[in-house]
């Protein structure tokens, strides 16, 4: 979970301010600031996903994290299941001794019994046997998204534009910009 939290000496400044404005105004005001940092906080992610995993595309990452507007504020969500492996990450080789992937970048895996179906699918087979078959997958959204590096740099980038937009939010609602 990703918590922000406002600078000290700020808060003097803030609960004036505050105090000027009506309620339903203030709500406002944190929801806007929420929103945007919520938002900028998705993009360090993204950004902090693609320098640890070999990922292909952006696009990917962004349709598994919702951003809702509540009531008090704003909620990120990331969810999705386990995906094949070819959609997300970049395959280095198809050698004639298997398929290799690579998941985070510079490391290249053998995946043991792995091959490419006539389909394009990755598929890996169970045991010596032509069947039972298995799907080769990479790790989910939510787990990649709470490698600690990520959750860090998702809670600087954030933090600091939460402030920012606060008190822009601010200026705006008591007619200084």
């Amino acid at each position: 979970m990703v918590e922000l939290e406002l600078d000290k000496s700020a808060v003097k400044t803030i609960e004036k301010a505050l105090e000027t404005l009506k309620e339903d105004r203030v709500r406002r005001v944190c929801q806007a600031a929420s929103k945007r940092a919520a938002t900028t906080a998705r993009k360090a992610g993204t950004q902090a996903l693609r320098n640890i995993y070999a990922i292909k595309g952006v696009s990917v990452v962004k349709s598994g994290v919702s951003i809702n507007k509540l009531n008090n504020g704003t909620e990120m969500r990331i969810k999705g299941g386990y995906t094949s492996a070819q959609k997300y990450f970049k395959i280095k080789s198809l050698k004639r001794k298997g398929v290799f992937v690579s998941i985070k970048k510079g490391t290249e895996t053998k995946v043991p019994n792995g091959f490419v179906s006539a389909s394009g699918i990755f598929m890996k087979r169970q045991g010596k046997d032509r069947y039972p078959l298995k799907g080769i997958y990479g790790p989910a959204l939510p787990q990649m998204f709470g490698n600690e590096t990520v959750m860090n740099a998702m809670q600087k980038e954030g933090m600091e534009m939460y402030e920012k937009r606060l008190y822009h939010e601010l200026e705006r609602a008591l007619g200084g910009n």
